[in-house]
C-alpha cells in the first residue's frame, strides 16, 4: 500500500495533517480502507494499483469518481517482500525491470515519485532486501533503491527497526527515508525514531486480552483425550528436526502428556500437534527453558529460516501465522495478533477473524511507521518531537 500525506495547510502553517490519500490494489483491503475512514482515521480518496497514479486521472473508489490524486507531501510505503521473504524458496531476481511482484510495485512506486516529487519518501521491506541474495546482478537491493532515488535528486538512510522495541513481536524490517536536499537529514530522521521508541520493551503478558484465554484441561479430560489417542508416525520433517536435536523419546512422551492438557491441543492437526511436542521437547532439552511455565509464542504453522518461537513476545507475524501460547497453551486469538500489530482496538471491529490474520501478517506495524513519520515531520520542521509527550505522539 502507498499512503500520501499532505502537512502544510494553504497558508504554509504546520503541522495539521490536511490531505491523506491511500493506493491500495487488493480490493478486501481497499474496501477495509473506505469502511474504516471516520474522524479517527480520515482518507481523503482512495486509488487502486499504484501504477494507475501516473496516469492524469485515476479512480477515487472512496468518492466513487476519476480525478487526480491530491497534491502530497509525504509518502509512505510498504511494498510486497515476496520476492525477498525468507518464506519463498524460488530464486527470483530482485530489482529495476525484474517480473518479480516486489521489483514491480517498486519501479511503480518510483515512477510516481518521478512524476509527483513529493518531499520526503518512506518505504518499508523485510531485512533481505539489504543482502546480495537474490538481488539482480549480486547487487544489494537497497543500493538499486538508492541509485534510482538519487538519479531523481534525494537524498536518502535506511536502518534496521525491530518492532519488537514498540510490540511485543520480534518483527525486524528495513526502512529507508529519502528526503529532498533543502528538507534536512534522513540519517536524523532515523535516529530520531529510535528515540521514540519506549524505555521499558512491552511484554505479550501485559496485554489486556492475554488474561481472557483459556484454561487448561483437568487431569480427567486429559485421559479422555489420551484414550482416544492413537500412536501415528512422525512426520518426516518433524522426524529430521527430532533426530538433528537428538531429542530423547522419554522427553517427547513426558511433553505429550503434558500437552494432552492444553486446551486447544486436541483443535490442532496430527502435523501440528507432532510439531509442536517436537518443540517443547527442544526448548526443554537444548534451551533450557520450561514451556510449560514460561510465556513462549511458537509459530506451529510453517518451518521457515527464522527462529519459530520467541519468550514473552511473538515470533514475526506472517499471512499464514498460527501461534501457540505455551502459558496458559492454547492458540493466540486474532484480537490479540491485532494488538501485536499494534492496529488501534477501535478498528478491529467488523474484521473477518478469518482473514484478519492475513491483513495483519502482510502489514507492517504502526507503531513503528508512527514513529518514522514523526521524526521526518520534525527533521523537516513540521513539529518540535522534543517537546512531544506520549500522549501528543499517540496523536
Amino acid at each position: 500500500m502507498l499512503a500520501a500525506v499532505q502537512v502544510w495547510n494553504e497558508i504554509g502553517l504546520p503541522p495539521v495533517p490536511v490531505t491523506f490519500w491511500a493506493a491500495e490494489k487488493n480490493a478486501a483491503k481497499r474496501q477495509l480502507l473506505i469502511q474504516r475512514t471516520s474522524p479517527h482515521m480520515r482518507v481523503d480518496q482512495v486509488f487502486g494499483d499504484v501504477k494507475d497514479l501516473v496516469q492524469p486521472q485515476c479512480y477515487d473508489y472512496l468518492n466513487q469518481c476519476w480525478t487526480d490524486p491530491k497534491e502530497a507531501d509525504i509518502y509512505v510505503c510498504g511494498t510486497p517482500c515476496v520476492d525477498l521473504s525468507a518464506l519463498n524458496s524460488k530464486q527470483i531476481e530482485f530489482g529495476p525491470g525484474c517480473d518479480g511482484q516486489s521489483s514491480s510495485v517498486i519501479d511503480d512506486v518510483m515512477a510516481v515519485v518521478e512524476k509527483r516529487k513529493p518531499l520526503a519518501v518512506i518505504l518499508e521491506n523485510v531485512e533481505r532486501i539489504l543482502h546480495k541474495r537474490k538481488c539482480q546482478g549480486g547487487q544489494p537491493g537497497h543500493k538499486m533503491v538508492f541509485a534510482r532515488m538519487k538519479s531523481m535528486g534525494y537524498i536518502g538512510a535506511f536502518a534496521i527497526l525491530d518492532a519488537a522495541r514498540w510490540l511485543p513481536q520480534r518483527r525486524s524490517r528495513a526502512w529507508f527515508v529519502f528526503l529532498q536536499p533543502n528538507c534536512g537529514d534522513p540519517g536524523q530522521v532515523l535516529d530520531l525514531a529510535r528515540r521514540c521508541q519506549p524505555a521499558v520493551p512491552p511484554s505479550l503478558q501485559d496485554l489486556p486480552f492475554m488474561s481472557k484465554l483459556g484454561k487448561a484441561h483437568s487431569e480427567r479430560q486429559r485421559k479422555q483425550h489420551t484414550k482416544k489417542d492413537r500412536k501415528l508416525k512422525w512426520p518426516s520433517q518433524t522426524l529430521h528436526f527430532i533426530e538433528t536435536h537428538g531429542l530423547k523419546p522419554a522427553k517427547l512422551a513426558a511433553c505429550k502428556h503434558g500437552l494432552m492438557l492444553c486446551q486447544d491441543f486436541q483443535t490442532l492437526n496430527l502435523r501440528e500437534q507432532h510439531l509442536l511436542i517436537a518443540r517443547y521437547t527442544y526448548l526443554q532439552q537444548c534451551e533450557a527453558l520450561d514451556p510449560f511455565s514460561t510465556c513462549i509464542i511458537l509459530d506451529i504453522s510453517q518451518s521457515v529460516g527464522r527462529v519459530p518461537w520467541a519468550v514473552g513476545k511473538t515470533p514475526c507475524l506472517t499471512g499464514s501465522s498460527k501461534l501457540w501460547v505455551s502459558k496458559p497453551g492454547t492458540i493466540l486469538p486474532a484480537e490479540v495478533c491485532a494488538a501485536v500489530q499494534g492496529v488501534p482496538e477501535a478498528l478491529d471491529a467488523g474484521i473477518p477473524h478469518n482473514w484478519m490474520r492475513n491483513l495483519l501478517g502482510n502489514a507492517f506495524c504502526g507503531p513503528v511507521a508512527q514513529s518514522v513519520l514523526l521524526s521526518t515531520l520534525a527533521v523537516m520542521g513540521c513539529c518540535d518531537l522534543m517537546r512531544c509527550e506520549p500522549d501528543d505522539c499517540d496523536r
